[in-house]
C-alpha cells in the first residue's frame, strides 16, 4: 500500500477505518490540506456544506447554533452537472473529522469491529457515500469520541471550473 505523505502506515493504524484508502478527503485541515469552498485544486474547487441532524437548538450558544454561525460563509451548493458528491465527512464544530482525524484506543476499543461495520460504508476517498450510514456514524461518534460531540454530517462536492470541461 503506498500512501501519499503525511498518510504513513502507521498514521492510518491508528485513525482510518478503512486501511486501503490510497487519498484522504475531509472537511479536516489538518486530513487534507484542499478542503474549503473555493479552495483551488489545478481548476477543480471543493465546496462543503454541513448537514443539519435534527430539530434546531433554542440555545444561541448551542454547539449546533455555534456551527452554523461558523458555517455562514459555506454556502450551500446549487447541484449542477458540474458538481460531484466525493461523499459525506463526519466532523465536530472545529471541523476534526471523526472519520479520519480521531484516533482509535486499541486498550479500549475493538479496533477491528469498528472497521468491520464502518469501514465497508466508505468510499475511495474515505468519506460516506450514503448519507443515513453517515448519520448513523455520527450519533456513534458522540459516544466515542464525546470530548468532541455533537458531531455533525459534511457534504463535500467536487466542481469542475466551466473552462475545464
Amino acid at each position: 500500500m503506498t500512501l501519499p505523505e503525511p498518510w504513513e502506515a502507521a498514521r492510518v493504524e491508528a485513525f482510518l477505518f478503512r486501511k486501503d484508502v490510497t487519498q484522504v478527503r475531509s472537511v479536516d485541515s489538518s486530513v487534507w490540506q484542499e478542503t474549503g469552498v473555493g479552495a483551488d485544486a489545478s481548476s477543480i474547487r471543493v465546496a462543503v456544506a454541513v448537514l443539519p441532524r435534527g430539530e434546531a437548538p433554542a440555545n444561541p450558544n448551542s454547539p449546533d447554533e455555534m456551527m452554523r454561525a461558523q458555517l455562514e460563509s459555506f454556502p450551500e451548493p446549487v447541484l449542477n452537472a458540474r458538481w460531484h458528491l466525493l461523499g459525506y465527512d463526519v466532523a465536530d464544530v472545529g471541523r476534526t473529522s471523526g472519520l479520519s482525524n480521531c484516533g482509535f484506543v486499541p486498550d479500549v476499543e475493538d479496533v477491528a469491529a469498528l472497521r468491520a461495520r464502518w469501514g465497508p460504508s466508505l468510499n475511495e476517498w474515505h468519506l460516506f457515500t450514503d448519507l443515513e450510514e453517515a448519520l448513523s456514524f455520527a450519533e456513534m461518534s458522540d459516544v466515542r469520541v464525546a470530548e468532541h460531540a455533537p458531531f455533525h454530517v459534511f457534504g463535500l462536492w467536487e466542481v469542475r471550473d466551466p473552462e475545464s470541461d
